[in-house]
């Protein structure tokens, strides 16, 4: 147990590290060396606690979205069903992947792969206290571990109340994906395809909303 509360311990150190570059030199500068160096250990520690770059770089990129977790309360409070739910997570996600979208796109976007693990369990383990404020509702959808089981989570939720049919969730997930993909690499390969954050989220909830209209019952 004792060693167990000190590995999260030092996990949570390198994490810590990792934040403050970012927050000094952005996102794309991690490196493992940088991160062990600001932590004041070597390299081969480091390779202790995280499987590779990328494991120490989603658990540090999970951290800079608790503002969109707290923000959903706020979001999901006043709707009157699972199809409301569904939609207003959407419009929430979209606005705060704008304002960080290479955070995002890390953690949610640039995988296709449905089995992939963005270590979204483990961040929740190591941060329990994150989820404190998070709506029944929804609670369940923030720890699965990609987009296309965060989302499906919502849509079996919209089925059961009669709103999708079962055997259309499957395709729905997935062209929802497509949307949030192409809208987020579209904001990322150049500047000035969108005039403002809610020009952007006003044209990604136009195309995603057509799609849950054209497939509601």
């Amino acid at each position: 147990m004792k060693k167990e509360i000190q590995r999260k311990r030092t996990t949570r150190f390198f994490i810590d590290a990792a934040v403050s570059i970012i927050e000094e030199e952005g996102f794309d500068s991690i490196t493992i060396r940088k991160v062990a160096d600001k932590a004041g250990y070597n390299s081969a520690t480091l390779y202790n606690y995280f499987s590779n770059l990328d494991h120490l770089k989603s658990l540090t990129a999970l951290t800079f979205i608790s503002d969109y977790t707290e923000a959903l309360d706020t979001y999901v409070k006043d709707a009157k069903d699972a199809y409301g739910v569904n939609s207003l997570v959407w419009e929430c996600f979209y606005r705060y992947s704008y304002r960080s979208p290479k955070i995002f796109f890390s953690i949610f976007g640039n995988y296709l792969d449905k089995e992939f693990n963005s270590h979204i369990k483990e961040f929740y383990d190591m941060y329990p206290e994150r989820l404190a404020s998070t709506p029944d509702s929804i609670n369940g959808m923030l720890v699965e571990e990609n987009i296309f089981d965060r989302s499906m989570f919502l849509l079996k939720k919209c089925s059961s109340e009669g709103f999708f049919k079962i055997e259309d969730l499957v395709a729905i997930d997935e062209l929802v994906f497509f949307v949030y993909r192409g809208m987020m690499g579209k904001l990322l390969s150049a500047v000035g395809h969108f005039a403002s954050e809610d020009d952007f989220v006003r044209k990604a909830m136009e195309y995603t909303n057509k799609i849950f209209v054209s497939y509601k019952q």
